[in-house]
């Protein structure tokens, strides 16, 4: 989690966000900044799903759409 927070760039910080401002769109373009040549599969396990974590352990309880095709 502390990689998704330290690197991503203006104007797609996480970590300046309120919680409520996070959106999907938001949440695509901050892991593609961060995973640019990573498959779906390495976006939702490396990015997706922690950040899902942490939101709902927040008490967001907001649908993440996953990336196409990260089942595999």
């Amino acid at each position: 989690m502390r990689r998704i927070i330290n690197d991503l760039k203006a104007p797609y910080t996480l970590a300046d966000k309120p919680l409520s401002k996070i959106d999907q769109m938001l949440l695509d373009s901050a892991a593609a900044q961060l995973y640019p040549d990573g498959t779906a599969q390495t976006r939702n396990r490396q990015f997706y799903t922690p950040v899902s974590a942490i939101m709902k352990r927040a008490g967001v309880e907001m649908k993440i759409k996953r990336p196409k095709g990260w089942r595999g």
